[in-house]
């Protein structure tokens, strides 16, 4: 899903759907949540990330200071005996591919496993 880099979009999904495990995002609102103190910068520094959700837990790609990310994934927390939900493990793969617009995901069923691959379009 392109979210155009809108983060009361971002918001309003990630509040509003029910039936979903996972959700990849291209164009997510990344920017400034907070700063954090350093003790080389006077004004702090800016701290940066994607929307956060209570339901959601977030996995970046791998990006650097000089490169924001244009693919996240969202996977909802399990919590124990909710019904309805796919029980799974997602794991990052960074060490695989460590860029800003492409995202590798080992996805661990019980007795499966799938390699999800996430790119944005200007690889």
């Amino acid at each position: 899903m392109n979210m155009w880099k809108r983060n009361a979009v971002s918001h309003a999904l990630l509040n509003s759907i029910n039936n979903t495990n996972l959700i990849l995002i291209q164009e997510p609102w990344f920017n400034q949540i907070g700063t954090a103190r350093d003790n080389n910068a006077c004004e702090g520094v800016d701290v940066l990330e994607g929307v956060a959700a209570p339901a959601w837990e977030i996995i970046y790609p791998g990006f650097g200071k000089d490169k924001r990310p244009k693919v996240m994934a969202y996977v909802r927390k399990q919590t124990q005996g909710t019904p309805g939900t796919a029980h799974f493990t997602v794991v990052p793969r960074i060490d695989v591919c460590p860029h800003p617009v492409v995202q590798v995901l080992d996805i661990i069923f019980d007795k499966e496993e799938w390699q999800v691959i996430h790119f944005y379009h200007d690889v």
